[in-house]
C-alpha cells in the first residue's frame, strides 16, 4: 500500500474527507494492493499465513475500524483473505465493544 502519492488530497479536517466504504477500499486495493504486495521472494506478493498477520495490514486495519461487521468480512473475502471469517468477526466485535 502506498503511503505517499503526488496526487493525494490534503484535507484540513475530517469532515472534508470522503467516507470509508467497501467500494473506495476496493478501488484502493486494485490500485495499490495490500502492504505485502512486493514483500515475497523476488518481488512476488507475500502471503499472509494467519489472520494475526493480515489484521496488521493498513487496508485491513482501516476496514476493521470504519466498516460494519458484514462489510468488513465481505471486504476480506474480496481482497483474497479467505478462511478467517470467524477470527475476523471476533476481532471486529472486540474492537467495537460488542464481544
Amino acid at each position: 500500500m502506498a503511503y505517499g502519492d503526488d496526487r493525494a488530497p490534503n484535507f484540513s479536517n475530517v469532515e472534508q474527507a470522503p467516507p470509508v466504504t467497501v467500494e473506495s477500499l476496493l478501488i484502493h486495493y486494485k490500485q495499490y494492493g495490500l502492504e505485502n504486495a512486493h514483500s515475497g521472494y523476488k518481488g512476488r506478493p507475500g502471503v499472509y499465513k494467519t489472520y494475526a498477520q493480515a489484521r496488521k495490514d493498513a487496508l485491513v486495519h482501516t476496514a476493521r475500524t470504519f466498516l460494519t461487521e458484514p462489510a468488513y468480512v465481505q471486504l476480506l473475502d474480496a481482497v483474497g483473505l479467505h478462511g478467517w471469517e470467524a477470527a475476523a468477526r471476533e476481532d471486529w466485535r472486540n474492537l467495537h465493544g460488542q464481544a
